[in-house]
């Protein structure tokens, strides 16, 4: 018979510093999270004013971050709703800012 030997592993999602709000959880583009964790931002509230995205100049100002325009829009293209700057529905209701 074989022996079995067990590993045990821990699971990333249960960490105490994985919050419901992490930007992982909302973001998908590896760069845009990478540039967001480099300006110690990890709550996605950080990036919202109410229920609208920060502008540009108001991001790179308050974080000390650079967006180029390209970069700015991929955000937004991610967070937001097409041709707006309101946050799309499904983020709204996962942070608990839906309207009702």
């Amino acid at each position: 018979m074989k022996k079995y030997k067990l590993e045990i592993h821990e699971n990333p999602e249960h960490y105490e510093h994985a919050s419901e709000k992490h930007i992982n959880k909302f973001i998908y583009n590896k760069m845009m999270i990478h540039k967001l964790m480099e300006a110690s931002i990890e709550n996605i509230d950080e990036l919202f004013n109410d229920i609208e995205l920060k502008d540009k100049d108001e991001l790179e100002e308050e974080f000390d971050i650079k967006f180029t325009m390209r970069s700015y829009e991929a955000l937004k293209k991610e967070t937001c709703k097409p041709n707006s700057q309101a946050i799309t529905d499904n983020i709204l209701k996962r942070i608990d800012r839906y309207p009702e």
